[in-house]
């Protein structure tokens, strides 16, 4: 009997006493590293890998800049779906006839780039060029105005070529990534003098 006057009995799937659960526990450590390495899988595919940056460098000055476009494209057998990211161009002052130096990682390097660029000659026109496709994991490329006169306006890095619907017919080779740099033209000491 017990304090209550209540009979003990004995059942005999649960014995004498307290009732205790017959599952086997797992040992605190094994618990503790199970939730540890599910916690580690939860960080690890909720992470994304930052998007690939360029320095640019003329006139005693560099920019590193993060991708001012950044598209994915998605196609099925009907329709095609881009989305793009944007974000800001970065400006350096450049004076005319001056290069600007550009570094890529490896990541830009490992698939086909291109430099475009719009500039303004002596007799005051703009155009725009583009530098041959680098294919060969060039991490590093100078951009030479084509002559001393030439005042770069711009500069824009392309890579990660995809084909694309094109607007009339057919298909385009379209640039899904770019880093643009701004130049902010610098006016010789010697030239404002003499006005």
């Amino acid at each position: 009997m017990n304090v209550l006057g209540h009979d003990r009995t004995t059942r005999p799937d649960l014995g004498t006493g307290r009732h205790r659960s017959r599952r086997p526990r797992l040992p605190r450590r094994r618990l503790r590293a199970s939730l540890a390495g599910a916690a580690l899988c939860l960080m690890l595919t909720a992470c994304t890998a930052p998007l690939p940056e360029i320095t640019f460098y003329a006139n005693r000055a560099a920019v590193n800049t993060p991708p001012t476009r950044w598209c994915t494209v998605e196609v099925t057998v009907t329709s095609q779906e881009v989305g793009c990211l944007a974000g800001e161009s970065p400006t350096l002052s450049v004076g005319r006839g001056q290069p600007v130096q550009i570094n890529v990682p490896a990541a830009v390097a490992d698939q086909p780039w291109l430099v475009y660029f719009t500039y303004r000659n002596a007799a005051g026109e703009q155009w725009d060029a583009r530098s041959q496709v680098f294919n060969d994991g060039r991490l590093a490329y100078t951009l030479e105005p084509l002559s001393r006169d030439d005042q770069l306006l711009s500069v824009e890095v392309l890579s990660g070529f995809e084909l694309t619907a094109a607007l009339a017919s057919g298909v385009d080779f379209t640039s899904t990534q770019g880093w643009a740099l701004l130049i902010d033209p610098v006016i010789p000491a010697d030239t404002t003098a003499a006005q």
